[in-house]
């Protein structure tokens, strides 16, 4: 499985981001409390970091398919990222035979000031027909699918829960959010016998990260827990969430939990209001 981070005003950013992207060719797994299956070692198909403008409120992604010591001046690429107040990184390992390492199925995924990366996969997805596909992301938004990855098209599934969610004035902003993650799961569920759904999704005013998995009742399927992500304790106006712990001081997320932050709050008056639920 792939890894994933995110980094709310953090200092010394340019060491977490070399930290992280070291996942890609250590020789052990470094997952305190937890031996999931679903941990690799070696993650050696490709990253990509996400980085917020926060005069212009809008991502901008640079991204590769190679390993990150084939990167020419990758320092100078981190100098300019980590002064950013929210970064997003994602460490690939290729699952299935289809997705070939390439710039299409390296994460993040973007789609109008919106971000996706995932760490977990879908079983047998790799046969799925295009209508199959198609029947579940919105005629205007499937033709934007450029890759090969589930993961790219769970993000496109999930932009299709929000946009054709039926708004309420009586419900906030952050209950919709939650209300559209659940339905997104209950779309996999109904597809898929079991599934990871270690994920980021961000705009330019929330972040949702969760850390799923899905056993489907009685199936005889051995259960197995979701892959490993730690929150990074500490100051209440920073966040780190990281696939392996970047500090000494960290909690592992607990699983079928939804994370919600309210960034833009975050950068403009150094709070991080963070909502934590369980999912089901």
């Amino acid at each position: 499985m792939c890894r994933i981070l995110y980094i709310l005003n953090q200092r010394h950013v340019k060491k977490l981001l070399m930290d992280f992207l070291q996942q890609s060719d250590h020789i052990s797994k470094y997952t305190p409390g937890l031996n999931s299956s679903s941990d690799s070692i070696t993650h050696p198909d490709g990253f990509g970091l996400a980085y917020f403008h926060s005069l212009t409120h809008s991502w901008k992604v640079f991204k590769t398919p190679k390993q990150y010591r084939q990167v020419r001046n990758l320092s100078d690429h981190l100098n300019n990222i980590s002064v950013s107040p929210i970064i997003i990184g994602h460490i690939r390992k290729q699952s299935g035979e289809i997705a070939q390492p390439s710039l299409e199925n390296t994460h993040p995924f973007s789609y109008k000031n919106q971000l996706f990366v995932h760490n977990g996969c879908l079983p047998n997805f790799e046969y799925f027909s295009q209508t199959d596909k198609k029947k579940w992301v919105s005629k205007g938004l499937f033709p934007n699918i450029k890759g090969q990855t589930d993961s790219e098209w769970m993000f496109y599934v999930l932009l299709t829960v929000f946009d054709t969610y039926e708004h309420s004035t009586n419900v906030s902003m952050e209950e919709i959010i939650i209300l559209c993650i659940q339905e997104w799961l209950n779309v996999l569920k109904r597809l898929f016998p079991y599934f990871n759904a270690n994920v980021i999704y961000a705009n330019k005013s929330h972040t949702i990260i969760t850390r799923y998995r899905y056993d489907m009742p009685n199936s005889g399927i051995q259960s197995q827990s979701a892959p490993s992500l730690y929150i990074h304790n500490g100051d209440a106006n920073k966040v780190l969430i990281s696939s392996e712990p970047l500090s000494n001081n960290y909690s592992l997320v607990p699983e079928n939990t939804i994370i919600l932050i309210s960034h833009l709050e975050g950068i403009a008056k150094k709070q991080v209001p963070i909502i934590m639920e369980s999912l089901h």
